[in-house]
């Protein structure tokens, strides 16, 4: 039962100390009467970052949600293994919170939704015990700050910290309906043990409630969007966790990032490579002349952007678990540009791609289809709470996802190379992980190891022999695949 209140919205001023550690803007919710008093935090940014518009607005917005305004409805996230709340917004849809929170759609598992209503965004929060899939919601925050100080390809969701009253949160009876509504196992665990949580029976305390009176549970907001990718880029599944990280290096993308023949030929060797598993074959139709070039470039880019941030952050669930988006890319006027496809082919196979009808004009009046679009899948990075803390496995590192790279990117290199000299002199973004990001001593130490032993693998292979080939790909469109030998960069000081 949704409880209904007044709402005072409080911005508070820059670099307010949040009790679980986390530091930055802070917009509060209080109520007097209830004594409730939750802060969303929108973090302090890290140094050197490349934060859009589009990301402080996103910020901005998911701190404004009001979880106790009539225009928003919780709801148990019943699918797939780890448990979240799912926030609504109802629009309008002519039904209140109190009606929503009760009907068939709140936590129903396959994720419909009634008429006119919105998912506005998930709050997760951590859960890491016994029978349960392992989050932890710190981690969905550092890889939102770090993707931007890389200034990734890859699409990395927006995260801020959210707080939910513990009494409230029980109150409306979102654990109670996911255990009752689940349809994992793992999930059901997870809910089960959330409702211990709202009895203020977790521990650690300090990984779920934001402080010692354990008033008030905290999570992140955030929201992504895309489709799962098949076996073109998550790989093969079947098997443990080893077996999976050893098919995930035999896509297309991670074959070319480890042959050390030129660009198109290792991209041209990759998909023939690939292609000789009939399980992965299928996938890989209309991996032909420039699309193909394109497209296997974009995820080689994009791989060494994912297995470098679960390299840094010891990420043990990243196979199967990677989605995308469909963008076509043209070019006009001598400059290559993309738009997102906006049809309902979101999750359509590889091999039907070439149905896919491109009916969107310019603002000129010109036909995107005249100018010979190609369509390639874009990567989004959406499920990224299984790193950080330090129980957690680095199959990056244990499989070896970053040796024997003979393609990377200038810039990425550059980055890392500035990252590792930052953390290990204890610098300006080392210090901002220690105030800003509540990571504990062990997190924090894990951080600046891993992206140590990172950097000297990449700078190992560079010294050895690597191409830098991998930067401004949609130049590739007008220009065709040109590549930047290693031997005009400085391993050391590029």
């Amino acid at each position: 039962m949704k409880l209904t209140l007044l709402t005072i919205l409080i911005y508070m001023p820059l670099t307010l100390f949040a009790q679980s550690g986390v530091d930055g803007e802070v917009i509060q919710f209080s109520n007097s009467d209830l004594g409730t008093n939750e802060s969303c935090i929108m973090l302090n940014k890290i140094p050197g970052g490349d934060f859009s518009k589009k990301d402080l607005k996103r910020e901005k917005s998911f701190c404004e949600i009001d979880l106790y305004s009539e225009e928003f409805a919780v709801c148990p996230k019943t699918w797939s293994t780890s448990p979240a709340t799912m926030i609504y917004k109802l629009g309008k849809s002519g039904i209140s919170a109190d009606e929503y929170e009760v009907s068939k759609y709140c936590g129903n598992s396959n994720k419909s939704k009634a008429p006119g209503v919105k998912k506005e965004a998930k709050l997760k929060t951590t859960m890491h015990q016994n029978n349960t899939s392992g989050t932890y919601s710190k981690s969905s925050l550092m890889y939102y700050q770090l993707s931007r100080y890389f200034d990734m390809n890859v699409s990395v969701p927006v995260a801020v910290y959210r707080e939910f009253d513990r009494g409230v949160y029980f109150e409306r009876g979102t654990a109670q309906l996911g255990k009752k509504r689940s349809a994992h196992k793992m999930n059901r665990a997870g809910w089960e043990w959330m409702e211990r949580a709202l009895q203020g029976a977790y521990s650690p305390a300090s990984d779920i409630y934001s402080d010692e009176t354990k008033r008030n549970l905290y999570g992140v907001l955030l929201d992504g969007p895309g489709e799962r990718y098949g076996p073109e880029f998550n790989g093969i599944r079947g098997g443990g966790y080893q077996s999976q990280h050893q098919k995930f290096q035999l896509t297309p993308g991670f074959l070319a990032l480890k042959s050390d023949k030129p660009l198109a030929q290792a991209i041209e060797y990759a998909i023939a490579q690939a292609g000789k598993s009939s399980s992965m074959k299928p996938y890989l139709k209309q991996l032909d002349g420039l699309q193909g070039q394109l497209q296997v470039m974009f995820w080689m880019r994009e791989l060494i952007e994912i297995n470098l941030l679960d390299f840094i952050f010891s990420q043990q669930d990243r196979v199967g678990n990677i989605d995308f988006l469909y963008y076509w890319y043209y070019v006009k006027d001598g400059k290559a540009s993309r738009t997102k496809d906006e049809s309902d082919y979101n999750n359509k196979k590889r091999n039907s791609i070439n149905s896919v009808p491109m009916t969107k004009e310019l603002d000129d009046g010109v036909r995107i289809a005249e100018l010979k679009p190609i369509l390639i899948q874009r990567t989004f990075l959406n499920d990224n709470d299984a790193g950080t803390k330090t129980q957690y496995a680095n199959w990056s590192k244990k499989v070896g996802h970053l040796k024997g790279m003979k393609h990377f990117s200038l810039k990425i290199y550059k980055k890392l190379i500035e990252l590792n000299k930052d953390l290990q002199s204890e610098g300006p973004i080392f210090q901002w992980a220690h105030s800003s990001t509540g990571l504990t001593g062990g997190e924090l130490k894990w951080f600046k190891e891993n992206t140590r032993l990172a950097t000297e693998i990449i700078r190992g292979q560079c010294k050895s022999g690597m191409s830098f080939d991998l930067d401004n790909i949609k130049d590739s469109l007008t220009n065709g695949i040109t590549s930047v030998p290693s031997s005009e960069v400085d391993c050391d000081n590029p």
